[in-house]
């Protein structure tokens, strides 16, 4: 009997557990790309570090100390060969922050 007390709440209390952890996520994100936009803010014009992708312009200035494979941006540039050979399509998604309009 205990056992089946047991599956029933965890049933029940797994989804609200899942939804509460993943606002949670959805909040520091946003939380920590707000401060990485005001850092942004920081750093003068000529100094950014802007590439296109895709055909799309990011601002990478605040990204590219903490790009796993090295700070190997070349500003200014087109980098859509080097992101593909390296990156698919959720890459793609994850940097759409940095995306310029």
């Amino acid at each position: 009997m205990n056992n089946k007390i047991f599956i029933l709440v965890a049933i029940l209390v797994t989804p609200v557990l899942v939804f509460f952890g993943y606002d949670y996520y959805q909040q520091k994100q946003a939380k920590d790309l707000k401060i990485e936009l005001e850092s942004l803010k920081k750093v003068p014009e000529s100094e950014r570090c802007v590439v296109t992708i895709r055909g799309d312009r990011y601002d990478v200035t605040t990204f590219r100390s903490k790009h796993p494979g090295g700070n190997i941006f070349k500003c200014g540039e087109d980098m859509t060969d080097a992101f593909n050979k390296q990156h698919g399509e959720s890459q793609l998604r994850k940097i759409q922050i940095y995306k310029i309009e």
